[in-house]
Formats: C-alpha cells, structure tokens, sequence
C-alpha cells in the first residue's frame, strides 16, 4: 500500500510509469480475484479450511461463469443484429463499456 501511496505522489514529468501501471494491474486482480475468495470463504458454512476454500472457489466459479455467459450472449447477439456494428460508433461503445 506504500507503494502505490509513493508512486501516486512522486510521480514522474512524463506521466503515470510503469511501476503505477503494475501496482493498478496488481489492484485489479486482487479486486476480482482475491478478495471475493476470501469473502467466500469466511461466508462459507464448512468445518474445515479445504472445504470452505472449495466451496468458496465453487461459488465464484459459478458466479463468473454466470457473467461470462451473460457478457459472451449479449456479444453474440450484439454481432448478429448489426453486421456492419465495426464500422459504426457502436464498436468503440462497446469496448469502451467493457
């Protein structure tokens, strides 16, 4: 933490560096992966440490797989009502939400 805190205040002329790039990338991760295992695990209603841990990393396989699914349908739908969607502002948007 730091880390991140010196990087945002001693920042170079040039911009934001690579050390705030891997530091933003590192947060993400922790964001999306870590911490919702670690909520998992402690909302878990197990006895031992595995079997919380495996119901934890169940359930946000679940709960990921539900989202990919979703995003990967509204992709594929996205595609067939528009065959012309790269050339239009549509494209941008979409990434742009993603």
């Amino acid at each position: 933490m730091l880390k991140l805190l010196l990087n945002d205040v001693f920042k170079n002329q040039r911009g934001i560096d690579a050390d705030s790039l891997i530091s933003f990338d590192y947060v993400i991760l922790l964001s999306r992966a870590v911490v919702p295992l670690i909520q998992g695990y402690e909302d878990a209603g197990d006895f031992t440490l595995t079997e919380r841990l495996k119901t934890s990393i169940h359930v946000n396989l679940v709960f990921y797989l539900i989202v990919g699914s979703i995003g990967l349908l509204g992709l594929i739908l996205l595609i067939t009502m528009r065959r012309d969607w790269l050339d239009q502002p549509l494209f941008v948007g979409f990434f742009v939400v993603l």
